[in-house]
Order: structure tokens, then sequence, then C-alpha cells
């Protein structure tokens, strides 16, 4: 698993710096310095190549259903809430990428 980065500002030009298909799933905590998670995954879909489909997974304290929603919003495609359990995290990550898959085969 590669990381992007730790800190929000930076995701997008780290993304943008490594070949379409680098990354196969982003994991955003929603909650980081200079930029949230939200602003990075607008900003990343707002690319004008395949980097702008790359799987968003926003990780965040805020359980609530308003975040869900406006992690969604954003254009991510799953939410899971701390504290993260593994397994819900790898059925997420599997549940998008199989989304992709199917997305890219239509």
């Amino acid at each position: 698993m590669k990381i992007i980065c730790k800190k929000g500002h930076n995701a997008q030009k780290m993304l943008q710096a490594k070949p379409v298909g680098y990354y196969d799933v982003i994991l955003m905590d929603i909650q980081m310095p200079h930029m949230n998670g939200y602003q990075v995954a607008e900003a990343i879909r707002k690319l004008l190549d395949d980097r702008a489909r790359t799987p968003i997974i926003a990780m965040t304290a805020n359980a609530f259903e308003e975040d869900h929603k406006a992690a969604l919003a954003a254009g991510m495609d799953a939410y899971v809430a701390k504290p993260i359990e593994i397994d819900t995290l790898f059925s997420t990550i599997t549940q998008v990428l199989e989304n992709k898959i199917t997305i890219n085969k239509s």
C-alpha cells in the first residue's frame, strides 16, 4: 500500500505527480491541517485525467448521517467511521475497487 501524504494540501499534487493508475484507492481523513478531506476530494475530482476517478474512502470520527452525506457530496466513494474496524475497512476497499472495475468495463 502506498501513502500519498499525511497533509491534505499536498495530496492533489502528489497524486498528479504519479502516473495514472499508480494509486488504487485513496484513504482520506476528513480532519487535516490546511485543507480538509472534503476540499481535497473536490480538488481531485476536478483533475482532467483518469486520476480524478481514483476511488476515495472518507475516514473520520464524525459518524453522523450528515457527515456521510457530505463525504459523498464531495465526490468520495465510501465512508468509514473511526475507530476503524479492520474488517469494515477491507470490505469497503474491496467494494469500491469492485465498483471501479465494473465501471471501467462498461
